[in-house]
């Protein structure tokens, strides 16, 4: 679906999905998508007629993008070896940090 021209461009629209195609393209519920937009998860835009009061959500490219961006996995940080002690010294306070 088109829903207009983005910032600072000319001649290109705007496109976005409903949460139901969103649904579909995550493997989760409208309903769930519903939840996620209420909560602030995914960024949607209200399309509704003037005078309705039903919402009609569409989810844009940039939305989908960031939600993505949000939710991928962050490979684990290697863990630190601690550090050998010149020869002659003896740590007696081992775990205290002050």
């Amino acid at each position: 679906m088109s829903i207009g021209l983005a910032a600072g461009e000319r001649g290109s629209p705007v496109t976005a999905v409903s949460p139901a195609e969103f649904g579909r393209r995550y493997g989760i519920g409208p309903h769930k998508v519903l939840s996620l937009i209420a909560a602030g998860v995914i960024r949607a835009i209200d399309c509704r007629s003037p005078g309705s009061t039903r919402p009609r959500w569409r989810i844009t490219q940039a939305a989908i993008e960031a939600f993505e961006r949000s939710r991928a996995s962050q490979p684990e940080p290697m863990p630190t070896r601690p550090r050998k002690l010149a020869k002659g010294y003896t740590r007696y306070f081992e775990g205290r940090t002050s």
